[in-house]
């Protein structure tokens, strides 16, 4: 079956905003749309087990002291979308304890980092909040022993990103838009 926009809007798919996480099994789907932020996809290929998410900054820098149990508490029908999953530096550890919860170690997981396009200025350390929330991931992901095994990051145009979990299939589409 293909993997097209029409499928996903109307099949049973979540549909992932800024700050969503999607904790899918079996037969789940999940699409969104990222240009600056950045969408990783955690999988279990044994346990056929995936969680995705649409971060749109790097790290947070007001701490709101949300717990990750209380992140994940906060997941309704596969998906949580609560403040502190805007941050790359909050989120991929909700997305880990989702997994431990399932008892899947982290080093078994592979991941897909897609996004992280230059579509603003630079950030306040030199890069683009695409280069910032990109570099975030690598180093989170490559502290826990997650292999990232595939990227599509940077560039100038958005994505969108449709993701089906009974297949392990990612599709990506990039948008034709030519910034000058």
């Amino acid at each position: 079956m293909s993997c097209n926009q029409k499928l996903y809007e109307t099949s049973k798919c979540v549909q992932l905003n800024i700050g969503g996480v999607a904790f899918l099994e079996h037969e789940g789907k999940a699409w969104t749309v990222v240009g600056s932020c950045l969408c990783v996809c955690l999988y279990s290929k044994k346990m056929k087990v995936a969680a995705i998410c649409h971060a749109q900054l790097p790290k947070q820098i007001i701490d709101r002291s949300i717990s990750i149990a209380e992140s994940i508490n906060h997941c309704i029908n596969g998906i949580t979308s609560i403040e502190e999953n805007r941050y790359m530096d909050k989120v991929l550890f909700a997305m880990f304890y989702f997994f431990e919860k399932k008892n899947i170690p982290l080093h078994t997981l592979t991941a897909v980092l897609i996004g992280g396009a230059s579509a603003y200025g630079l950030h306040s350390n030199g890069q683009t909040i695409g280069e910032s929330n990109v570099d975030m991931a690598r180093k989170i992901l490559k502290q826990n022993k997650i292999d990232v095994v595939f990227e599509d990051v940077g560039g100038r145009s958005s994505r969108n990103i449709y993701y089906d979990n009974l297949h392990g299939q990612i599709t990506i589409n990039k948008s034709k838009t030519i910034i000058l």
